[in-house]
């Protein structure tokens, strides 16, 4: 016998008991045709354009505060060069307290280098955020704008609980959640990018790092190239390297700055003289020796570990590494007679220093190196008088020669190698 059928409850019960279902809540004020046009005009208006205003203008205060810091730091160390020089040659003591002291001033300038740093990407970060907050603001605007009128009538009396009730159009996520989620999902993917994407090119934090630049070293040495102010120290490289090679590095800059130049020929391994690069591995050969050797068809470079093509046609002369080549070379010449004892004396490199490079990065013992910079700069190296234009082959003695003055550098850089 089959069970009887069950009643199902009244309207009127159903109505009586305590539903589970949470009381509707209708919207305060839904966006009609007038709130949507409002809605639309705040992208119009230029509130956000004055913070960017106040963002670029502190970028700009920071820039200045460090270029000031690094100047007037640099013009202390030369200063205290001098007297240490002088003290010297006249055979005194240093002082102590004066060392002492520009060390500690040496430590807070660099603090405050990192600070300006840090607070320079900040502002940076909330630039980006005011542009995202204009992009969600269109983006709200124009969700609201597709999304149906709703008469206030009709949201008012909407009963998700009653069974007869007419439904109600889905309106989908307010206009603030919208602007909100947006601002973070496009501050979620812009913190998610690396510090060289972020950073590198924008035209705020470029203006830094010439700043902090061109304070502490003025037009003396090159800047460090963009593509290195995230990357990780390098090792030291075999005898013409001018860069760390990473398998995904495809930057043409050399790097002069956080960089292990080295001033022999791999080949002749004897001091660079006349010193060409080969434009496709960055490697640096004497040329009368690599010339020869592409004189007929293009080789492989030389260069162990190197799977590069070399030609007359990659070989070019680059003139801001032959300065920084000439650099290192004097400051060495520099450190050889300061041993010597002897500020008069002009013999040539003995190859005492013939395996050693010059490590220009942060690490200990940079200050040591600026020094020798303030120092080369009113060095001239010894004239070696040039029998050839290549370097005779059995001679084993390293030689620190004059790559010409600054003047005679001025030419057609990036001289293509076609002859």
């Amino acid at each position: 016998m089959p069970p009887p059928p069950r009643s199902r409850p009244s309207a009127s019960a159903a109505r009586g008991r305590p539903s589970t279902v949470p009381i509707y809540q209708p919207l305060e004020n839904p966006l009609n045709s007038t709130a949507q046009q409002h809605l639309a005009n705040l992208k119009r208006l230029h509130h956000l354009n004055s913070v960017d205003k106040h963002l670029k203008d502190a970028n700009q205060l920071l820039a200045d505060c460090v270029f000031e810091a690094n100047k007037i730091l640099a013009d202390r160390e030369r200063d205290v060069e001098k007297r240490r020089a002088k003290a010297d040659r006249d055979g005194v003591e240093r002082d102590a307290q004066e060392q002492a002291e520009l060390e500690q001033r040496q430590k807070a300038v660099r603090k405050l280098n990192k600070d300006i740093d840090t607070r320079t990407r900040k502002t940076i970060d909330e630039q980006y955020a005011v542009e995202y907050m204009r992009q969600s603001l269109e983006d709200a605007a124009r969700i609201a704008g597709n999304a149906p009128d709703i008469p206030i009538s009709q949201a008012a009396s909407f009963d998700p609980t009653m069974p007869d009730a007419p439904s109600q159009p889905e309106t989908g996520p307010p206009p603030s959640g919208i602007f909100k989620r947006g601002v973070q999902a496009k501050m979620d993917g812009w913190q998610q990018m690396a510090l060289q994407t972020r950073y590198a090119q924008h035209p705020d934090y470029v203006s830094f790092k010439k700043h902090s630049h061109d304070g502490a070293h003025g037009d003396d040495v090159p800047m460090q190239p963009a593509s290195r102010w995230f990357g990780p120290a390098r090792g030291s490289p075999a005898p013409g390297t001018t860069r760390a090679h990473a398998a995904d590095d495809s930057d043409d800059d050399i790097i002069i700055a956080r960089e292990t130049i080295s001033t022999k020929c791999p080949l002749s391994l004897r001091e660079l003289e006349d010193p060409v690069m080969n434009k496709h591995c960055r490697h640096v050969f004497e040329k009368a020796y690599i010339m020869e050797m592409v004189a007929r068809s293009e080789i492989d470079c030389p260069t162990t570990g190197c799977n590069k093509k070399i030609s007359k046609a990659s070989l070019h002369v680059d003139q801001a590494l032959l300065k920084k080549i000439k650099r290192i070379q004097q400051s060495r010449q520099a450190t050889q007679n300061a041993e010597d004892d002897s500020d008069e004396d002009d013999r040539p490199a003995d190859g005492r220093n013939a395996n050693m490079s010059i490590l220009l990065d942060d690490a200990s013992g940079d200050d040591d190196f600026d020094t020798l910079i303030e120092d080369a700069g009113n060095f001239r190296a010894p004239k070696v008088e040039q029998q050839s234009s290549r370097p005779p082959a059995g001679s084993r003695a390293t030689q620190v020669v004059n790559l010409g003055e600054d003047d005679d550098e001025s030419g057609e850089e990036d001289e293509t190698m076609e002859n």
